[in-house]
């Protein structure tokens, strides 16, 4: 919820949901937002109005439809949207009759934020015409289009684009990472390595490899009688 300012809005609304059996076997209720009203008599929340065949009308309380001079743009795309709505939140409370009126609002993106959340009741409605003229002269009057600009990238940083080893440590040495696991090589692969290696250096007139020097055998001493 935003902090007012100077600039914000409250229009006090009325709200009438109805309760009916519920068709689904994990609640006794279904509950749904019939009308809201701009005047309503002052009663207590979830006054019953009216009760038949099962069902129940209710004036669930009355709410404040909050204006903020930071939300026009949402305000605005509302209003030039084919179909103008109002959102009413319900959410479970204990009890009679179970559920409590938790917000009103006509900008979309707060409307959003409930969507598909826990176990609130988020209706939308077709926006009433005694709204239509308040929030166009609010959107008039506090609407400023926020000016784009296009942030230059900057340039690839090859070493922020390394994986890091647990501690924010790269990698040191021919391509190996502190902290993480080596490739294992096979020890006939490291020989194949080496020999191939050596080969090499030695066409190339480095050092040749020492051959190992044979000892005679010691022959068993003989024993004396």
């Amino acid at each position: 919820m935003l902090t007012d300012t100077p600039d914000s809005l409250h229009i006090r609304v009325a709200v009438i949901a109805e309760r009916r059996p519920s068709s689904s076997p994990w609640a006794d209720w279904s509950w749904r937002v019939v009308e809201v009203l701009a005047e309503a008599p002052d009663v207590p929340p979830w006054t019953l109005l009216r009760q038949e065949e099962g069902r129940a009308l209710f004036l669930a309380g009355h709410a404040a439809v909050a204006l903020h001079p930071t939300d026009t743009s949402n305000y605005l795309s509302n209003l030039e949207s084919e179909d103008p709505r109002l959102w009413v939140v319900l959410r479970p409370a204990a009890g009679e009759p179970g559920m409590a009126l938790h917000l009103v609002t006509i900008d979309p993106g707060e409307a959003h934020l409930y969507a598909d959340v826990g176990n609130d009741t988020l209706e939308s409605l077709r926006l009433p015409a005694f709204l239509h003229g308040p929030l166009e002269a609010y959107v008039a009057r506090h609407h400023r289009e926020r000016g784009f600009s296009k942030r230059q990238r900057d340039r690839a940083d090859p070493e922020a684009l390394a994986r890091r080893a647990p501690g924010g440590r790269t990698g040191e040495g021919s391509g190996e990472r502190r902290g993480l696991p080596q490739p294992l090589v096979p020890p006939q692969a490291r020989r194949g390595a080496g020999g191939r290696a050596g080969a090499a250096g030695a066409g190339q007139g480095g050092a040749r490899a020492r051959r190992p020097v044979r000892r005679p055998a010691r022959r068993p001493a003989r024993r004396r009688a």
